[in-house]
């Protein structure tokens, strides 16, 4: 199965969390359902902003998940998503809003879409 993982927000996961971290998702509804159904050996392409006008995107093979407190106050549980980095490539927003398999990230305007993991065929 291959995931799209949208780090419009462009956070550095392994910062944050260590190891071989690419993605989170909060552990609620349909975030935590998507998360439990990953399988590893399943493909991940997470989306970066560079900058203003550029993107980064990432292909990765997912290792695993691990699940962790928020420091939010209240403490919201999160599933840390691992894997593999296979490749990578940077390129202009307007183009990868344009090439087939990266403009499901991006709306008709060339907008990063909101929501944050989509399950692809």
């Amino acid at each position: 199965m291959l995931y799209l993982l949208n780090n419009c927000q462009n956070l550095n996961h392994a910062k944050l969390y260590g190891g071989n971290a690419m993605y989170d998702l909060w552990a609620e509804k349909f975030e935590d359902k998507v998360a439990r159904e990953m399988a590893p050996g399943d493909k991940c392409l997470v989306i970066s902003r560079v900058g203003l006008d550029d993107v980064t995107i990432r292909r990765y093979t997912f290792t695993g998940a691990r699940s962790v407190l928020s420091d939010g106050k209240p403490a919201r549980a999160i599933w840390v998503l691992e894997g593999e980095l296979e490749n990578q490539e940077e390129m202009k927003k307007t183009a990868a809003a344009r090439h087939p398999k990266y403009s499901r990230f991006f709306n008709r305007r060339g907008n990063f879409n909101q929501w944050s993991v989509l399950r692809d065929a």
